[in-house]
């Protein structure tokens, strides 16, 4: 199963070519996706116009969205941002530590085109996709 990150989705609804909203229209409906609520937070948020976010919803729906955080994933997440820290590594959002971790935990692919997961990829064990 492959997580979709934020910043696909924006590319993707902006209409912009790019490797990761190439790979995203190739997965779509030929592989089980999932979001997170933070992400379909931050994706809808963006629209100007009721009739995007009218269709945004509409291709969002199928996906699994999986709530975020929580007691013990948000604990981890911060040992996870501490360690990095640690590394050497600062993470430029907290989010993007919540969703890493959470998708080493739930062993999920990740679909992102933001350089910090890169970054952080081998480090909390999840796989680039």
């Amino acid at each position: 199963m492959v997580f979709v990150a934020t910043s696909v989705w924006i590319d993707f609804f902006n209409g912009r070519a790019t490797v990761e909203t190439t790979r995203l229209r190739q997965l779509l409906g030929q592989q089980p996706l999932v979001t997170g609520d933070l992400v379909l937070m931050e994706v809808l948020q963006g629209f100007r116009h009721e009739a995007d976010v009218r269709r945004a919803e509409r291709l969002l729906a199928p996906l699994g969205c999986h709530v975020l955080g929580g007691d013990a994933l948000a604990r981890t997440s911060a040992r996870n941002h501490r360690r990095l820290r640690r590394l050497g590594i600062t993470p430029r959002s907290s989010i993007d530590v919540l969703i890493g971790t959470f998708c080493a935990e739930h062993d999920r692919h990740l679909l992102a085109c933001d350089r910090d997961f890169a970054l952080i990829a081998p480090h909390l064990g999840f796989v680039l996709a």
